[in-house]
This record gives structure tokens, C-alpha cells and sequence, in this order.
């Protein structure tokens, strides 16, 4: 349960934009992203995505150690993403298991997405370098 936030927040953060097309956030979403978990002191979460729809996600605590690891593949489709998460080095998470998520809004480094369910809005930002 301890990283139901992180596994949430990756499933989120790969949903398709209301606003723009299937294909623009498909275009868009291969590269690294990354948010600060707010109830976690710091700790970081990245997300690496190919251009074919695979994924990795590194929960990174705030002193540097990596927590856990997962992966997977997703979908986007009529502006959601319905993600697939087939591998997790969390024991007590059972998978593989689905999660469908939706965009608020995106551009080409940064977006703002909200979990099937909640109204709580994350901000996920693309690693520039």
C-alpha cells in the first residue's frame, strides 16, 4: 500500500489530454518524467517511456537509494490511458493489474492528471536534459 501513490501517480501520469489528440500525447509522452511525492519527504518518482508504449518507473528516495521498481505498457485511447503494470519489485503488490487514467491538460513538458476516481490533481514535469 505504501506505494499505491507512486503506481497511481505513473498510471496517471500516462493518460491521454482531453484536449489534444491521441496521437499529439502519444507523440509527446517517450522521455523521462518525474514529481516529488508531497507525503513521502521528497521522494521522487521517474518515469521512463519508449516510443512504443513500454515503461519504467523508479520510486527514488529523497536520499538518493532506489525504493522500487516497475514496469509495463500502455494504451491511450479516446483520451485515457488504460496502463498495464506486468512487473514490480514490491512484493505485496500483485500484478499484473490495469489502471485507467485521464489528462487534464499537457503540453510537450508538462501535465497535470487526475486518477479515475479522485480529484486530486498531480503535476508530472519531462526531464529537459
Amino acid at each position: 500500500m505504501k506505494y499505491t501513490i507512486a503506481i497511481l501517480a505513473l498510471s496517471i501520469f500516462l493518460t491521454a489530454c482531453g484536449h489534444r489528440s491521441d496521437a499529439e500525447v502519444r507523440k509527446n509522452l517517450p522521455g523521462a518524467w518525474h514529481f516529488i511525492m508531497p507525503s513521502s519527504d521528497q521522494n521522487r518518482s521517474v518515469f521512463t517511456i519508449s516510443p512504443g508504449g513500454d515503461f519504467t518507473n523508479d520510486l527514488i528516495r529523497s536520499d538518493g537509494t532506489l525504493d522500487f521498481v516497475s514496469s509495463g505498457t500502455f494504451l491511450v485511447q479516446d483520451g485515457y490511458l488504460i496502463g498495464t503494470v506486468t512487473k514490480s519489485s514490491q512484493k505485496s503488490q500483485k500484478v499484473p493489474f490495469v489502471l485507467r487514467t485521464k489528462i487534464v491538460r499537457a503540453d510537450d513538458s508538462e501535465m497535470v492528471i487526475v486518477a479515475d476516481g479522485t480529484t486530486n490533481e498531480i503535476t508530472i514535469k519531462k526531464d529537459t536534459r
